[in-house]
């Protein structure tokens, strides 16, 4: 085989990469819009405090505003993620094809591929172009947001030829679309605390590619017609958001609320195709915030996702609950500094924020997480990192 047939294997590998969210046989819970506060956290963020990105994970998270401000936002918002491998794997590709014969070149090709056989090669780009979030009294509500959203993450694992897997393994899903929040309080609703309900409405065009590809195949000449015509599905969904957050106490320093959501009801995708669709799922979270300072808050936050199991984890309930912690450990007209920590399915996380000048947003999360189907399978080191402007 030609080092361009081998070259064009990794690009499609990379190009895949990019242009893909996995889901399935990874079985990886689903995330709207990944925050990388919430995984530097172990990936709790069912309830939390940003209205923002918050709103996102749970609509309910969309607070009221003050007087005097009326009015949040957040341009190109940046979220970027990869797996500890995808540098190593494409520094070794680049040097296979440095120097030699072109026999020389596919020899170190296929031990380079050898040596990632069963690793799955993450990358992960999500975009939110803008969001807004807004004090707003139609139809009574307190607030509403708008975003522009895009997802371009992707799972690629390549395997060593033999059964039916063939030698690469795509499970994708891609979107870009329109989300309207809103939300609501109730003042003293039950047991004299405070009740935030919130729906998210979320217009989608999504991109399914679902298919394990052999080494005939992805040199075929006509391969990515042969993709785009058989195996890539195409479609547009409209699903739902409901969030509930309940302040259930509020004193002397503490600040303790609990969420409910029910996220994507509909369903994203073809269910049909188990590996790449986004199942409806009842999410729950606790929030845990204490004045240490006035301007150093310690959040604790604790989530048990898809209650019903609707991924089939077979039972294995460490990939559902998650917990951290975040403390602002610095805090100044022109700085804001934060750190977080966790445990994201018996595995630490950890992470950190940066706010320059009140409007630019730097951030970082490195996190594990099981993307096989049972437990024990396929652990995966992920490091994300944030970039965005706000007002």
């Amino acid at each position: 085989m030609k080092t361009s047939n081998f070259l064009g294997v990794i690009l499609l590998s990379l190009l895949t990469l990019i242009s893909s969210n996995s889901m399935a046989e990874s079985h990886q819970h689903f995330r709207f819009q990944k925050s990388f506060k919430s995984f530097g956290m172990g990936g709790a963020g069912i309830v939390q405090k940003d209205s923002i990105m918050g709103m996102f994970a749970n609509p309910a998270n969309l607070q009221s505003f003050s007087d005097e401000e009326k009015l949040q936002g957040e341009l190109f918002g940046t979220v970027i993620g990869t797996g500890d491998n995808l540098t190593n794997i494409i520094s070794d590709l680049q040097n296979a094809v440095k120097e030699g014969t072109d026999v020389d070149k596919n020899n170190k090709i296929i031990t380079v591929l050898d040596e990632y056989v069963g690793e799955n090669i993450l990358f992960g780009l999500n975009v939110t172009p803008i969001a807004i979030a807004f004090s707003s009294d139609f139809f009574d509500l307190n607030a509403q947001g708008i975003g522009l959203v895009t997802s371009l993450q992707g799972n690629t694992k390549t395997h060593s030829g033999f059964g039916s897997a063939g030698v690469l393994e795509i499970n994708s899903i891609n979107y870009v679309g329109l989300v309207h929040s809103m939300s609501k309080n109730f003042d003293n609703l039950w047991f004299d605390r405070d009740v935030t309900i919130g729906m998210n409405t979320k217009l989608l065009r999504y991109y399914v590619l679902s298919k394990s590809f052999t080494v005939a195949e992805l040199v075929d000449k006509d391969r990515d017609d042969n993709v785009r015509n058989n195996y890539l599905e195409k479609g547009t969904a409209i699903v739902a958001d409901i969030g509930i957050n309940w302040e259930f106490l509020k004193r002397d320093g503490w600040n303790v609320k609990s969420g409910l959501v029910v996220a994507n009801l509909g369903g994203i995708g073809n269910a049909s195709i188990h590996s790449a669709y986004i199942p409806t799922t009842f999410d729950l979270g606790l929030l845990a915030e204490y004045e240490l300072t006035s301007y150093s808050p310690l959040t604790f936050a604790l989530d048990f996702i898809d209650i019903s199991n609707a991924y089939k984890d077979e039972g294995d309930l460490k990939k559902r609950i998650n917990y951290g912690v975040d403390l602002r450990v610095f805090q100044s007209d022109d700085i804001d500094f934060g750190v977080q920590a966790g445990m994201h399915q018996a595995e630490i996380t950890y992470g950190g924020n940066l706010t320059l000048f009140s409007s630019i947003n730097l951030g970082y999360a490195s996190y594990s997480e099981e993307v096989g189907v049972f437990a024990g399978q396929d652990p995966a080191r992920k490091s994300i990192y944030y970039f965005a402007f706000s007002f």
